[in-house]
């Protein structure tokens, strides 16, 4: 069995660096954005370079010299996510605000569930994308 202390330090672990994989997640859809949106090839500056300037501001640990993760990162270059690789964390923004509207009526309220259930197949998932967002 593992000893009281040893589980207390880890529940006390719990959210240690627990926003390092959303942090990185940020720096992917940074630098999306950014090639797509503002680099111009050829005028001094490599995507590297841009990619280590924007990991600076979102990244916790320093990338090591000479990464060269962007050769990778097919999501953006040849995956279909060009400029949209932001929307992973877009969606999950969105799923927790529908989640949001639960809480707020009340989980253990079943008939309030229902409706907000019912609120949320007709606003939402019935439109699609057929209606703007307002």
């Amino acid at each position: 069995a593992l000893p009281e202390d040893e589980y207390k330090k880890l529940k006390a672990a719990k959210n240690y660096r627990s926003a390092s994989m959303m942090l990185r997640q940020v720096q992917f859809s940074t630098i999306d954005l950014e090639l797509h949106a503002h680099f111009e090839p050829g005028q001094g500056e490599t995507v590297f370079e841009r990619d280590a300037k924007l990991a600076a501001k979102t990244s916790v640990m320093p990338p090591f010299p000479g990464d060269r993760f962007l050769c990778a990162f097919a999501h953006i270059f040849a995956g279909g996510y060009s400029a949209g690789y932001y929307s992973y964390k877009w969606a999950e923004v969105l799923s927790a605000d529908a989640f949001a509207a639960f809480e707020e009526v009340g989980l253990d309220d079943d008939a309030a569930v229902v409706t907000m259930g019912r609120r949320f197949r007709d606003t939402v998932l019935a439109l699609g994308g057929s209606v703007a967002p307002a």
